[in-house]
């Protein structure tokens, strides 16, 4: 008999069928940023924030 617990992860299996993980490429543009206390706070206007 299986529990609650195998029967929801055979359901999920089952959806996800046999499709492979999906992994990220990284990105090219990557380089080491000062995240101290020290680092100047830059400030960050936001889209949605800017059209409302």
């Amino acid at each position: 008999m299986q529990t609650a617990e195998q029967d929801f992860v055979n359901r999920i299996k089952l959806s996800r069928g046999n499709a492979e993980p999906l992994t990220e490429a990284p990105t090219e543009n990557t380089e080491a940023v000062n995240v101290s206390e020290d680092a100047p706070i830059e400030e960050v206007v936001e889209p949605e924030a800017i059209a409302n």
